[in-house]
C-alpha cells in the first residue's frame, strides 16, 4: 500500500478526513496533532521502506514476539543515521 498524507478534524470524538479514503481493517495508520499556527503542515522525519513497515506492523499486532523489538529499534536506528 503506497503512503498517503491526508488532514482531517476532530468532531464529536472522531476523526473526520477532509477526504474519506477507503482502508481495510486491520491498516496501521497513525494520527498527531497539528497546530495551525505552524507555518506548514510537516511529514513525519522518519520514513521507513515498505518492508520495515510490515515489520513494523507484525510488532504492534502482536504477530511478532516482543523480544525482537530492541534490536529491530536499534537496526532501523543504524539505517536512518540515528543515533
Amino acid at each position: 500500500m503506497d503512503r498517503f498524507w491526508i488532514q482531517g478534524v476532530v468532531k464529536n470524538g472522531q476523526i473526520v478526513l477532509e477526504t474519506p479514503i477507503d482502508l481495510p481493517d486491520g491498516t496501521v495508520v497513525t494520527v498527531i496533532d497539528h497546530d495551525p499556527g505552524d507555518e506548514a503542515v510537516r511529514e513525519p522525519t522518519l520514513k521507513i521502506s515498505d518492508t520495515e513497515f510490515e515489520e513494523l506492523t507484525a510488532f504492534l499486532t502482536g504477530r511478532k514476539d516482543q523480544k525482537d523489538w530492541p534490536e529491530f529499534k536499534a537496526r532501523i536506528k543504524r539505517s536512518k543515521g540515528m543515533s
